[in-house]
């Protein structure tokens, strides 16, 4: 049996009112036909309870918005722990984003369904829950140009 989260990933992938561009489509049918997707969904309702259908929409669209969101030059953080993480600044920040939308959509860390969520759209690399927690650390301060000059 096929969860409303899976349902609607189909539905949201179907509708052709110009919300969606190809690839969303894509990140969509990527999350939609991997096998561990109703692993993931089945964990969040396990620690958070059955969640609404609208819920489940607007959190598969932010899941879209993090994996499809830039990468911003401004931002130090993902630089910051990339060597601590061991990742790409593309899976650290979706990783991050991923991490923070769980937390605000079912008040709750749900590191394992993060990591495993990422692995769906980063299959190369195997990302545990230390590599999630990681992500989430503040970021050392910007050291100002006078400070870097004298080091």
């Amino acid at each position: 049996m096929v969860s409303l989260f899976v349902d609607e990933m189909h539905a949201m992938a179907a509708v052709k009112d110009g919300s969606l561009n190809a690839e969303s489509r894509r990140y969509l049918a990527t999350m939609s036909d991997d096998p561990g997707i109703e692993q993931v969904w089945a964990g969040i309702e396990k620690n958070c309870g059955t969640q609404p259908p609208i819920v489940v929409r607007y959190f598969i669209r932010d899941v879209l918005l993090a994996r499809s969101a830039p990468i911003t030059d401004d931002d130090h953080f993902e630089r910051a722990i990339t060597t601590e993480a061991g990742g790409n600044d593309e899976l650290i920040q979706f990783t991050r984003r991923l991490s923070f939308c769980m937390q605000q959509y079912f008040g709750r860390w749900l590191d394992e369904e993060v990591a495993s969520l990422t692995n769906i759209f980063f299959p190369q690399a195997h990302v545990t829950t230390d590599f999630v927690q990681t992500t989430r650390k503040p970021a050392p301060p910007k050291l100002s140009s006078d400070i870097r000059q004298r080091l």
